[in-house]
């Protein structure tokens, strides 16, 4: 299987995840990403809430971060064209080879516990555990995360 043909299978597996599925319940992807070991502990983090502005204020930050020498990551969205463009290292989305990566290495978990509970995790809720485990493995010196969808 080529790299274009895997990264576009594991994209619509999280398609298939609800795109449009919202649960306001911050239980199932603590519980993730304690499985996974925390990945979001692994680095300090800044958070961006509100209603308008978060993605302009985290590539604001984040510039501001790497003009400084951080390694940054910044997980923010909506995307336009891909997924990829959710997650960033150093102000460039992710390549299709290290999201894949990532993705194998938290879905056997969300498959897990989608099996032990009612609902499964949603496409906000594993993409935010991507990111999370990306920005761990890389590793960044500081994660810009925008609340929200």
């Amino acid at each position: 299987m080529t790299a274009r043909s895997e990264f576009a299978e594991v994209e619509a597996e999280l398609y298939g995840r609800g795109f449009t599925r919202m649960v306001f319940d911050l239980g199932r992807v603590e519980e993730l990403l304690d499985v996974l070991g925390s990945p979001q502990r692994a680095y300090p983090s800044i958070h961006l809430t509100g209603t308008n502005g978060k993605t302009s204020t985290a590539r604001m930050i984040d510039s501001l971060l790497s003009a400084h020498g951080l390694h940054t990551g910044r997980y923010t969205s909506p995307h336009l064209e891909t997924v990829r463009e959710r997650i960033s290292l150093d102000g460039v989305p992710v390549d299709e080879e290290r999201f894949v990566g990532v993705y194998r290495e938290v879905e056997p978990v969300a498959a897990i516990l989608d099996a032990r509970n009612d609902e499964p995790l949603t496409f906000f809720d594993v993409t935010t555990a991507l990111a999370f485990a990306a920005f761990a493995d890389a590793p960044v010196d500081v994660a810009v995360v925008g609340g929200g969808r």
